[in-house]
């Protein structure tokens, strides 16, 4: 099976420029990539799907995905509005749901945001997985099917600078994943970086960004243009990454 793993497009309304960069003309350009693309299965972008959380750049994704003709599912990031991801804008194409078997294999997707309880239409950068979906990935996996979870935190510590972009109860998150050997695969997004490790049985993928790209290595928040991107991720019996830029 192939899928496309995409993360942090940050749309804006109407195309506002951030970060000195058009994210809107990035998301394009990561489109037409993608319909060159052969055989993909399935699309997952793990959160960042606006910037701003207006209803506009969901309306906007939507129908721009809508013309693929290729599932889509969606998980919110730190920048995304939780309130209208879940509630506001129902989306006609792409899916928002908790867990799909995609050809033998299981997707679960997770809310891995938090909102800051002094205001709720703000979230915080850090993440953490609620006890009870905690309970949830453990029970679930249980069944041994091999199992893709995807999330907007990294779960493992990048390196450098990135290491405050990073899911607090990680140990908690990681402990249940030890124990599962069908938990082949973890997707994420946050960092604004391509990253690959394997810790026993699981393979922890992070991909690029698709507005704009960040390097461990290089001062904090500078834009390493050029970088941008997604993954293609085979799963099989083995796992193999092909990074494409846009």
């Amino acid at each position: 099976m192939k899928i496309a793993h995409i993360s942090d497009l940050h749309l804006t309304e109407r195309g506002k420029i951030i970060w000195d960069t058009d994210t809107l003309c990035h998301f394009s350009q990561m489109l037409n990539k993608l319909r060159a693309i052969d055989g993909l299965d399935a699309v997952v972008i793990t959160g960042d799907i606006s910037d701003d959380g207006s209803k506009w750049t969901y309306e906007y994704l939507d129908n721009a995905l809508a013309k693929m003709d290729i599932p889509v599912y969606c998980i919110p990031g730190n920048h995304d509005s939780l309130p209208m991801f879940y509630q506001v804008y129902k989306p006609h194409f792409y899916s928002t749901c908790g867990r799909v078997i995609i050809n033998d294999w299981k997707f679960l997707f997770l809310n891995s945001v938090i909102q800051d309880s002094k205001d709720l239409n703000t979230n915080m950068s850090r993440g953490y997985i609620s006890n009870e979906d905690l309970d949830f990935i453990d029970k679930d996996l249980s069944d041994g099917l091999p199992t893709c979870l995807c999330l907007h935190h990294p779960p493992i510590e990048p390196g450098g600078w990135l290491n405050r972009k990073i899911l607090e109860n990680r140990y908690d998150f990681n402990n249940i994943i030890a124990k599962h050997s069908n938990a082949r695969c973890i997707l994420y997004g946050h960092i604004h970086c391509y990253t690959q490790m394997t810790i026993a049985q699981t393979m922890y993928i992070s991909a690029s960004s698709i507005a704009f790209a960040f390097d461990k290595d290089l001062p904090k928040f500078q834009i390493t243009k050029g970088t941008e991107g997604f993954n293609i991720i085979t799963l099989d019996e083995n796992i193999s990454v092909e990074k494409i830029l846009i």
